[in-house]
């Protein structure tokens, strides 16, 4: 084999990587597409009312909803961002996370959500659900083995 021929094979090479690296990045580094986080048949079923829970100072984990907001409408698609705080040395169980759709049958979202889990916090910049009020039950255990609550409610518009 030629000189010329191992450096043309070398070229056409390295232009088939090129062109390869150029359609896969833009593809990878794009957003997921919206999701639906909540079914319409899930926002059909009956309503269970949340139970009156005090939640005191504790050694657990913090859960922090900065999306969607509370009390306030919220149009579809939009973003969920979930933080969990450990304390005291310990770390968060991805393990342990759960989140269930309150209803009188409490449907699980945690296998829909935890894709989106990374560094302590699940991050969906377009998740859908039906219009309407929806209530969401969010609980962590840390390491040492203290967990934390939290139910909350938003409104889509």
């Amino acid at each position: 084999m030629s000189v010329q021929t191992k450096t043309s094979h070398k070229h056409n090479w390295l232009i088939s990587l090129a062109l390869m690296l150029f359609v896969a990045v833009p593809l990878h580094a794009a957003p997921l597409a919206a999701f639906d986080l909540i079914t319409p048949q899930e926002a059909g079923l009956p309503k269970k009312p949340f139970p009156l829970e005090s939640a005191g100072i504790g050694r657990g984990p913090s859960i922090e909803i900065h999306a969607p907001k509370m009390g306030i409408y919220t149009p579809s698609p939009f973003e969920v961002k979930i933080y969990f705080k450990a304390f005291g040395g310990a770390t968060i169980d991805p393990n342990s996370i759960e989140i269930l759709y309150w209803t009188d049958s409490r449907r699980d979202l945690t296998t829909r959500m935890m894709p989106y889990f990374k560094d302590n916090t699940i991050s969906i910049s377009e998740a859908r659900a039906p219009r309407g009020q929806h209530e969401i039950q969010v609980s962590v255990t840390d390491s040492n083995g203290f967990g934390r609550k939290l139910i909350y409610d938003f409104q889509v518009d």
